[in-house]
């Protein structure tokens, strides 16, 4: 009996000392292993700590969802401009063509100041909601059709809503602020009824998305409010509506950035415009340059942009990106990437999939059902 004892206890240590050279030997490749990476890897291995860093655990709301929840993200094709290629700025304007621009301009009719009050509550986190409704009630066209689109057949509520402050609730603020644009554009530039019924449709979707994603991303990425951003994210493209009242001259067919084809067809690209136009409104700073230069980070590098408005601008080129990405190009079907400095300054992945959630998703749904269903009940 000793002498099985005895033979089990022998057996038993050899197996713990085969176990652990075993370990050791694994531990031991692996050190190799990372002691003889190549040295070209350095700048890599760098960017792959921030990388690191900027992945989201399972916690995180920056949670990466899988390229099968949109198909989409499975593979982006961007349109890659010539080397030295740039839009031409607001000092690059010939001083003729500025004439006509300012003198268009001028007489646009103000923003509705109705507009002014609400989209300023909509900006502001802390507004009352009583506030906002109030305000919409005094439109009585505008508060039916927000009741028609929240009770259309896109969001398929259970029962039928009949106060304007819960279809406001309802719709959030965003979506109410879409349909508040979508109003202003109707009354200050009403030649925008000259695009194509589905163009104008496209274009509007594109800057809806393009508003939920900056607000997302803004929030998300860099805690600014959502609110301005968001605000920037749907006028970003108000220029476009503004370029059909211009005359218009050759049609450039070749493969450049869009923006350099508006300049030969217009003068003048819808950036800059848009940025002239929200002068013309005296809306706030912020708003006037993030339109003016939110292609910049496409096609400029950071020291372009004034430093105060740089990482908004940046939000509204990857916000709009990341809309045409999802298949809401409105206008212009280019998708120009943005420049590897941007991310670099921010420590951000320029890997988009890591940006695009799940709730995004969602938000970017709901926000392409209210304008569709908004222009249905209109």
């Amino acid at each position: 009996m000793k002498i099985i004892i005895l033979l089990s206890l022998i057996v038993a240590v050899v197996l713990i000392i085969i176990l652990f050279h075993k370990n050791r030997k694994t531990v031991s490749h692996k050190d190799k292993a990372r002691l003889h990476k190549p040295p070209g890897k350095s700048n890599k291995n760098k960017s792959g700590k921030i990388v690191r860093k900027q992945t989201p655990g399972n916690d995180s709301p920056l949670n990466r969802i899988p390229s099968e929840s949109h198909p989409n993200l499975k593979e982006i094709n961007y349109f890659i401009p010539a080397e030295d290629t740039f839009p031409a700025t607001l000092q690059d304007l010939e001083e003729k063509t500025r004439k006509i621009i300012d003198e268009k301009i001028s007489v646009l009719p103000p923003m509705p100041a109705i507009s002014i009050k609400l989209l300023g509550l909509l900006r502001n986190p802390e507004s009352n909601p009583n506030s906002i409704t109030a305000l919409v009630s005094t439109n009585p066209v505008f508060s039916g059709k927000i009741l028609q689109t929240i009770n259309s057949s896109y969001f398929a509520l259970p029962g039928k809503i009949t106060s304007v402050g819960r279809a406001i609730t309802l719709l959030g603020y965003n979506n109410v602020r879409t349909l508040v644009f979508q109003e202003t554009i109707k009354n200050t530039i009403p030649k925008h009824l000259d695009m194509e019924t589905d163009l104008y449709m496209k274009t509007w979707v594109h800057s809806a998305i393009v508003s939920t994603c900056a607000g997302h991303i803004g929030k998300k990425l860099f805690k600014f409010s959502e609110y301005d951003l968001a605000t920037i994210g749907l006028l970003h493209d108000i220029g476009k509506y503004f370029l059909v009242t211009l005359e218009s001259h050759f049609e450039i067919i070749s493969d450049i950035p869009a923006l350099i084809k508006e300049e030969h067809r217009y003068g003048i690209n819808h950036a800059v415009a848009g940025g002239l136009i929200a002068n013309q409104w005296k809306l706030p700073d912020v708003i006037i340059h993030g339109i003016e230069y939110h292609h910049y980070p496409s096609l400029f590098l950071p020291e372009a942009i004034p430093k105060q408005y740089r990482t908004q601008c940046f939000t509204i080129c990857l916000a709009d990106l990341i809309a045409k990405v999802l298949g809401y190009h409105g206008q212009d079907e280019q998708i120009l990437p943005i420049r590897d400095e941007y991310f670099e300054m921010y420590g951000i992945n320029k890997d988009i999939r890591g940006i695009v959630t799940t709730d995004l998703i969602k938000d970017v749904e709901k926000s392409r059902l209210a304008v569709e269903s908004y222009i249905d009940a209109a």
